[in-house]
């Protein structure tokens, strides 16, 4: 059902393989320590000479070109910090609760800025974006298919990608190297949607199966969830959970959506909008959920009532395809099939009082995709909306937020996106990943924000 590859943790010190180290005699000379020192000393290494030019697979401890020869003690001291360097994340799954603490404590001390969005202390220039493209993400494990889903974890280290060839892939990206950390292979379902629940704790995958998998990491279980009493979906292929409460909601075909606990794996509620449900997105509290359909009206509901509060209609809106809040919960973007992305404030929604669709005015409408708007993600901090569409190649626009204005110097016509699947911020804004039809995860550097 699944396959972990542990043997796929192989990010060596030197490559795939191990050559044999200069050493200086065949005998092991040493001195037992104290508790707590090193095990062993090799009198040796005072008088050892290792030449780092020598092999190719030592040249990466030169710090310059140019040198040669280092001392046997200095030759050492640089192993460690390789060692340090490459494995400094492969307690990953024992650290990535940790996150949870940091991420309240980071978002409670952002700003609010004067037009009500999440601002970080230094704001970001509207106009131009520095930006740099690095190592593809997946370049030392990629995909073989359509990368359907890409997402950072909380703690920022890892990132999680998964699509139609069977296997979600986690990766250590660092912005050079980005190992590839494990596989994961479901054998029944090829991946459409995945998405990190519990503070980054697991990880749910579903396809257009009549069931879906939860992935622990702390223990590397892989629970298969089967038929839900009372369900009549035969595909749970289009989700959203919430970051900050117990539920995920299934998007059905018929307008109906149903409530999961997370924690029991059991219906706990069900929601009825009219026409087809084609989009959602959960606000900051985890207790309102906004969908979005074919009929182009957004809903409002209430988690804990199970009740529709509001609805108004999505100006110009001919069929709902995507939807994301701000990590304020002060700005509600909806994307539609015919490549607009509509932008309203909280606040007005809440103000609303029409019975039945309300019709509030957006705060902007941005008309720089052509066709469905198929992703739209917001930064950590809130001031970078993207927004992408499958449908065209390199059909990707970021928008600074403060502004509402698209940043006019990336992408450009010789980025080589092709055709986009997924996005994906890094917690902290530093890193943008983009999965490609082509199995690739291009990521790129954002230099505003810090790693």
């Amino acid at each position: 059902m699944c396959e972990w590859q542990a043997a796929e943790l192989e990010v060596a010190l030197f490559g795939s393989g191990l050559e044999e180290l200069p050493h200086a005699g065949n005998e092991l000379q040493g001195k037992r320590q104290k508790k707590g020192d090193a095990k062993w000393v090799d009198d040796d290494d005072d008088t050892l000479n290792v030449d780092v030019a020598s092999k190719r697979r030592l040249r990466k401890l030169r710090r310059t070109v140019e040198e040669g020869d280092v001392s046997g003690k200095d030759f050492e001291g640089r192993l460690r910090e390789q060692h340090a360097k490459l494995y400094s994340n492969s307690g990953w799954a024992e650290k990535l609760i940790d996150s949870k603490a940091k991420g309240v404590a980071e978002a409670d001390s952002a700003l609010l800025d004067a037009r009500g969005f999440l601002a970080s202390s230094k704001k970001l220039p509207a106009g131009i974006l520095e930006i740099t493209k690095l190592r593809d993400a997946n370049q030392s494990h990629p995909s073989q298919s359509v990368v359907n889903s890409v997402e950072f974890h909380p703690n920022g280290q890892l990132l999680m990608t998964a699509g139609l060839d069977r296997r979600a892939r986690f990766f250590s990206v660092d912005g050079v190297k980005n190992p590839h950390i494990q596989t994961v292979l479901f054998e029944d379902m090829p991946v459409h949607q995945s998405c990190f629940i519990e503070h980054g704790s697991k990880v749910v995958f579903s396809g257009r199966r009549s069931f879906f998998y939860f992935l622990d990491l702390e223990s590397s279980r892989l629970e298969k969830v089967g038929k839900i009493f009372g369900q009549k979906e035969k595909s749970y292929e289009s989700f959203v959970a919430s970051n900050s409460s117990d539920t995920m909601a299934l998007l059905g075909q018929d307008g109906s959506i149903t409530l999961l606990s997370l924690r029991s794996r059991q219906k706990i509620g069900s929601l009825k909008m009219n026409g087809a449900v084609r989009s959602g997105a959960f606000g900051s509290d985890g207790n309102t959920l906004y969908s979005c359909g074919s009929d182009g009206i957004v809903y409002v509901w209430d988690i804990r009532m199970q009740r529709c509060v509001k609805q108004f209609v999505d100006e110009g809106n001919l069929g709902g395809s995507s939807m994301a809040v701000s990590p304020s919960g002060q700005i509600i973007a909806s994307g539609s099939r015919n490549g607009i992305v509509n932008l309203y404030k909280g606040e007005d929604v809440a103000n609303s009082t029409a019975v039945g669709a309300a019709v509030v005015a957006p705060v902007k409408s941005l008309p720089h995709l052509t066709t469905t708007v198929d992703n739209l993600v917001f930064s950590g901090d809130g001031q970078i909306l993207a927004m992408s569409s499958r449908m065209k190649k390199e059909s990707l626009r970021l928008i600074h937020m403060p502004s509402m204005t698209a940043f006019s110097n990336w992408p450009t016509s010789k980025s080589p996106l092709h055709y986009l699947h997924s996005l994906a911020f890094s917690p902290t804004g530093g890193y943008l990943a983009v999965g490609n039809a082509k199995g690739r995860i291009l990521l790129y550097r954002l230099h505003h924000f810090p790693c």
